[in-house]
């Protein structure tokens, strides 16, 4: 993964056996946390 902003944003992707992988980071000033 490749950081992109001053945020700490990075994303990637890969093909696994059990279908496709995406990893999704990012890093701000907010008061909750999401995950998908």
């Amino acid at each position: 993964m490749t950081i992109r902003s001053m945020t700490g944003f990075a994303k990637s992707f890969a093909d696994t056996s059990y279908g496709k992988l995406t990893v999704e980071i990012q890093s701000v000033n907010k008061k909750y946390c999401e995950i998908q």
